[in-house]
């Protein structure tokens, strides 16, 4: 299942992608935590963190010289168990001096999702879920929630 994409870079120069499914292109060389807000139909794909019981979309930190497509890519498979398309890039946050930049992902889901052997297979996440993310209240949520909130408004099923 896993592709290898051969892309230009921003300084033309030909670079390979491989173990990542991006649609379109390289959004740019950039790295940071990332994350993919996936939406079926009117609920929202979270996941519920085993550490602190919140819940976030799935996502998380790069690998070495891992671009954010990528990791978003990764995680996605890792806590879930599905694969996911990474579609266009919805928010981005800047890197400061405390944290490194934030990417969330328009992603489609390509693999069935089983919401139960998910979990079983990832010992940082409690659950998978399917949720209205109108319901959601801000303690429910890792952080971010508004922004989630108006971006699962923004995107199409």
């Amino acid at each position: 299942m896993f592709l290898s994409f051969f892309l230009l870079t921003g300084d033309n120069a030909l670079a390979e992608y491989s173990d990542c499914l991006i649609q379109g292109q390289v959004l740019s060389q950039e790295k940071g935590r990332a994350a993919c807000l996936i939406r079926i139909q009117d609920k929202l794909l979270v996941i519920r963190k085993s550490k602190n019981k919140k819940l976030d979309l799935p996502g998380g930190n790069a690998d070495k010289n891992e671009i954010a497509q990528c990791t978003a890519y990764r995680e996605t498979l890792e806590e879930i168990g599905s694969a996911a398309r990474v579609g266009r890039l919805l928010y981005k946050k800047l890197a400061n001096q405390d944290q490194e930049a934030s990417y969330i992902f328009h992603c489609m889901l390509i693999d069935d999702l089983n919401l139960q052997s998910s979990v079983s297979k990832n010992k940082e996440i409690d659950e998978v879920l399917l949720i209205d993310p109108m319901t959601l209240k801000k303690e429910d949520f890792v952080k971010g929630l508004k922004k989630v909130q108006k971006l699962f408004q923004e995107v199409e099923n």
